[in-house]
């Protein structure tokens, strides 16, 4: 029943709408063409790999997810926690059935040598019956599979919150969510320092909640990872 309502959500067309509470960082899509890319900061960017210089020595890189995909506890039948929904447009959280959502970013566009200033991960909400709040954590590991994740497999996480986003009810509506926090700059700048990827995992701490993934069809509603920094001496 949750996935019928989750397909029939996705094909109603969804109006953007303004809203001044709800997800962190206070983003209000107003009045936007559905063409139009989402640009929270006015810096004009967007796009998987773009780097934005922004003056003699800062720059912003604006990073697609790499992989995404949500596991699910249970779900439709008795094998829920062995299935894989890493190709799916959209990525929910469900009230009553564990649920997650993991996303991995490449950092390879971001010069290693680099001072990290600010991180913002950006998901856009196009459905929440209630409202809701997500927390970030670090995966410890970058090496899971996309299209083999499950609930059974998925890979450990550092336990420290890195900061949350909260969504109001939203139906035919549309909302973008940032955590910009400031715990968000030193797991970066670690990654660039190793394996130059870094992944996350969401957890919803209430209820219902749907997300596109980096697979939906308009790319400036996909995840997205904002990284600025500047160039040592």
């Amino acid at each position: 029943m949750r996935f019928l309502k989750s397909v029939l959500s996705l094909l109603f067309p969804l109006a953007l709408s303004a809203t001044t509470s709800g997800c962190a960082g206070d983003v209000v899509i107003d009045d936007l063409d559905p063409g139009q890319p989402l640009d929270p900061d006015g810096s004009g960017a967007g796009g998987a790999g773009d780097v934005i210089q922004g003056g003699d020595v800062s720059a912003t890189a604006h990073l697609e997810a790499v992989a995404d995909a949500a596991v699910y506890g249970e779900h439709f039948d008795d094998n829920g926690d062995d299935t894989n929904f890493g190709s799916i447009s959209s990525l929910w959280f469900n009230e009553g059935i564990p649920s997650q959502i993991f996303l991995r970013f490449d950092l390879r566009s971001v010069p290693s040598n680099v001072n990290v200033l600010s991180v913002r991960l950006e998901m856009t909400a196009h459905h929440s019956e209630y409202g809701d709040s997500v927390d970030t954590r670090l995966v410890l590991n970058d090496t899971w599979d996309e299209y083999g994740i499950t609930w059974n497999n998925q890979p450990p996480i550092e336990d420290k919150v890195l900061g949350s986003w909260s969504v109001g009810i939203l139906s035919r509506s549309a909302k973008l969510c940032v955590n910009d926090h400031e715990l968000l700059i030193a797991p970066v700048q670690e990654a660039l320092a190793s394996d130059q990827l870094i992944s996350f995992r969401l957890d919803s701490t209430c209820c219902d909640s749907d997300y596109y993934s980096r697979e939906w069809d308009d790319v400036t509603k996909r995840p997205q990872l904002v990284v600025e920094y500047e160039e040592e001496p």
